[in-house]
Parts: structure tokens; sequence; C-alpha cells
């Protein structure tokens, strides 16, 4: 994935311990002063340790083009006339925010104008879009659905996410990091635009095309899929070198998808609930599944659920290394929110959706029926998810912090807010929390020598905080300025952002 979205420099290794160490005797009082001619600088600020989860005041950041120079005490360097400073006195400094699962429903024009913009503006300076779309398979499918335009929607094609970035790295736009998913793949019927598999013989072909397309890993659905074809999937991947990631079919366990080498799973799901329950009551919960239904065999979940018995599947994660990324707020929504064409009104960020995503939000809302009584399991069902995922995390699983926007009443950018805010309410600390969107993508996508720390040699991605993210995870949302790539944008250019995607929504 690195060859697509970085041009790499030589990697920095050791460099939060270098740093870690320089702290620690930074009180020498004969420390020789550094002197900066020119660049940026965020000068007195508080450095946010996240892999540490700690707080470093008086710190002077330097950054010249895409890279980060100098991480020093204030005290310990000199500003030339050159250096553009920013003010850092009372505020924190965090690693740029990664959405790590994110969905398009405008067309390419609204994506460059509307949604690249908010997603910065709120601090989110790489996402990874979880649908893609293969050009050269949906032109053979009579009535597929067709790849992004610049005038019509649909899912970017890899042509189409390489033409992003270029534009964004030659300052043609704005906008964040992009690493993006094949076409999903699903079984014999499909759901979404994807590929359909009759066998695991076409599975293996189109992970072919889908390699050849050029996506930067692949994606699995679950509306349909075997799991002779998933296996399959899996299989070619590993020899193809690619990575997989994405839903757990209900014929596979989370086990059996960890140990196949899938490195992502995506959304708390019941099959969460049923690794971590005891046999005889998830046989049970299936049992009622077939007499009484889905709403019976949550039930049933929920008695069976048991965070001591989650250890073979912390046991398969650790050992795969597989990375979980609950996507809470699209599912909790509909829960917390009563009303949920009140939600949307009463909100002024329904300002920044496209018109197609207004439209679907609206019919969305109209199909919407829960009664109290489904609310109230569906509320159990969800707090022995957050007791599953804090369990993981605890164990030393890596979650990445996904919104899956634009689903209902998830807005682009500060959706990731939300999501982070749920997962402090499920349990994780602050700091961990925070590691969901920045050290672990970074770890993730195998560039932690490149992202998801403030540290000399790193790119330039970070968040300049009024407030300590470390007390409060909420505090992620009081963004004073953003640096992509080494692009400064001011709390003034990023209200201007905001404004111009408002005026670019609306047409």
């Amino acid at each position: 994935m690195r060859r697509v979205f970085i041009i790499r420099h030589s990697p920095v290794r050791g460099i939060r311990t270098v740093l870690l160490a320089f702290l620690a005797v930074g009180a020498v009082a004969c420390a020789p002063v550094t002197r900066v001619d020119q660049g940026i600088a965020f000068v007195d600020v508080a450095l946010i340790d996240v892999s540490g989860g700690s707080v470093h005041p008086g710190m002077t950041v330097v950054v010249s083009r895409e890279r980060i120079v100098h991480v020093l005490p204030s005290r310990d360097i000199a500003l030339g006339p050159g250096v553009e400073q920013v003010d850092g006195e009372g505020r924190f400094l965090i690693p740029g925010l990664w959405d790590m699962h994110v969905h398009f429903q405008g067309d390419a024009d609204q994506v460059r104008t509307v949604e690249f913009p908010v997603f910065l503006a709120h601090g989110v300076t790489g996402i990874r879009v979880m649908s893609g779309c293969d050009s050269t398979y949906v032109s053979r499918q009579p009535g597929s659905q067709p790849c992004m335009t610049d005038e019509t929607p649909g899912n970017p094609s890899p042509r189409t996410i390489v033409g992003w970035r270029e534009e964004i790295v030659g300052r043609a736009i704005v906008g964040p990091r992009i690493v993006s998913s094949s076409m999903m793949f699903d079984g014999s019927t499909e759901c979404y635009p994807s590929y359909t598999l009759e066998s695991p013989e076409d599975a293996r072909e189109k992970v072919r095309w889908a390699r050849n397309s050029g996506a930067d890993f692949l994606k699995i659905l679950n509306c349909s899929m075997s799991s002779n074809v998933y296996h399959a999937i899996v299989e070619e991947a590993r020899a193809l070198g690619i990575v997989v990631a994405g839903h757990v079919p209900r014929g596979v366990t989370l086990i059996e998808a960890a140990n196949a080498g899938q490195k992502g799973i995506e959304h708390a799901a019941p099959s969460l609930l049923e690794a971590c329950g005891s046999a005889k009551e998830v046989a049970s919960a299936r049992a009622a599944y077939e007499e009484g239904g889905f709403l019976a065999y949550l039930e049933g979940l929920i008695a069976a659920f048991d965070p001591a018995e989650c250890g073979p599947l912390v046991a398969a994660l650790l050992e795969n290394g597989t990375f979980f990324s609950p996507t809470f707020l699209v599912n909790t929504n509909n829960v917390v929110n009563h009303d949920l064409r009140a939600a949307v009104e009463d909100d002024d960020r329904r300002r920044y959706l496209v018109p197609r995503i207004r439209s679907l939000w609206e019919t969305w809302i109209e199909e919407q029926t829960i009664d109290e009584a489904t609310r109230t399991l569906y509320a159990r069902y969800f707090d022995r998810l957050y007791e599953g995922v804090a369990t993981l995390e605890q164990s030393g699983i890596p979650i990445l912090a996904g919104s899956d926007t634009p689903n209902l009443l998830v807005y682009p950018g500060s959706g990731l807010h939300d999501e982070l805010g749920i997962l402090a309410d499920a349990g994780l600390s602050p700091a961990a929390a925070l590691a969901a969107a920045t050290t672990a993508p970074a770890r993730y996508l195998d560039l932690d020598t490149d992202l998801g720390s403030v540290a000399p040699g790193m790119l330039a991605d970070l968040v300049l905080l009024d407030a300590n993210p470390l007390k409060d995870i909420g505090n992620t949302r009081t963004v004073r300025a953003v640096m992509a790539n080494g692009r400064l944008f001011t709390r003034d250019a990023l209200d201007d952002l905001l404004e111009a995607a408002a005026v670019a929504a609306a047409k």
C-alpha cells in the first residue's frame, strides 16, 4: 500500500525511543540551541505522546515541506524571521486523525468540493475508503451500478483514487490521504455493488482482477458469501500479497477469519458475542434464531456473553496480528435517537451533506420502525458489544476507529469524533481511543515509520487542539489548526473550507 499514496524517505527507526530519551534529559542547562531559519513551527505547544499516554509541555515542533524536522524544548531552539510560527501556548499537538471506515454517496466532484474539505476541517488527515469499483467488471455486467464520475454517483475506481491523490499532493484540491478497497466481494446474490461470486474458482479470478485494477486491499461482504468462497478469496489474496479486510461471512467465525489471515475485521457484530460465549449457550441462541428469529437470537447471545470466554478469540487475533474496527456509531444511532428526523433537522452539520445523501437519509428515516421493547433489547445488546470490544482492547488487540459515514446520522469528518466518544463510553481510556485514530491506523497500514506520532522524520500530518484529549477524548473536537502533509490550515482557513463546502453541498 505504501507505493500508492506516500513518497517514502529513508525510515527513521527508533524515533519515539530517541525522542523520549531526549525529553528525559531535557533539563540539562547547557543543551545547545538549534537555529532554524525556514519552515513552519508550532511554538510552546504541549506534545501528546499517544503511545505513552503522556503530555510534554513547552515543546516546539518544526516542519520543513512535508516532514517534521525538529521536536525540541522551546528553550533549546531559536527561530529566525523566515519561520512561520503557530502559537501553541496552552494548546495540544496530536498526530493527524484517520477515519478507517468511509464510504461516498455523491459524485467525484462533490467528494472533492464537499467531503474532502469537511474531513480535513475536522482534523481527519487520512481515510480508508471501504467500497471501491472495478470499471472493467461493471462494464461487463448489464445493470451493474457504474463507477463514480464527476457527474454520476457510485464507488470510486482505483484510477479515480489515484487522480484524487495527485490533485491533493499538487494542491489543486485539499483533502486527506486515501487508502481504498477493491470493489466489494460477495456471494452469488448481490446486495451492494460488488463482485458476485459463484464458486471458489470464480473468487480466485476476481481477486486477481482486483489486484490488477490497482486496489489497495480487498473488501469482504457477508450478504450471501459461502465459507468455501471466503476461504478461496483469502488464500488467493495471501498468495498475491494483498490485504483482506471487511465483514465476516455468517458461515465463518471470527477465529476462523483471523486464522485465515483477514487483517481487518469490520463492525462489532453478533459474531463477537458468539466468540465470547459458552458453547452451550451460543448453540441455544442459534437454535432460538431458527425458531424465533433475529431478536430471539440476540436475546440468547446477551445471555451467553461472558468476557472470561474471550480467551480463544483474543489468542487468535493476537497470533495473527488482526485489527478490529467496531464502527459503533452507525449501529447505535438508531437506538439512541428516538426521533431520527428531529436529530437531523436539529444538527447544523446537515449543511455538509450532498443532495443524494440527504435524500437517502430521508428514505431511511421513513423506513425506520423500532418499538420500545426492541429498542431496549438493542441497547442491552450494544452494552455487551461495548464490553466485548473493551475486553479485546485491554487484551492488546489493536482497535481502529471508523465512522462508516455517510450512513444515517454519521457525518463526514465529525462522525469520527462521535465514534471516538463511543469508544470511550465502551470502556477505552482516552489514550486508547485516540490511538484507534492515530497509532493503530499507522501500524495497520505498515506506515508507522511515517505516520501516527509527532517526531523528527515523520510526515507532517498534525492537529492542534485547544484542550487535552488525554483528559477527555471529546477534546479532539477543539481543532485550532490542521497540517496535512506539511500544508498548514489555521482556524480561519478551516472555517473557510467548511463554508465553501456548505455552499458546494447546496448546489
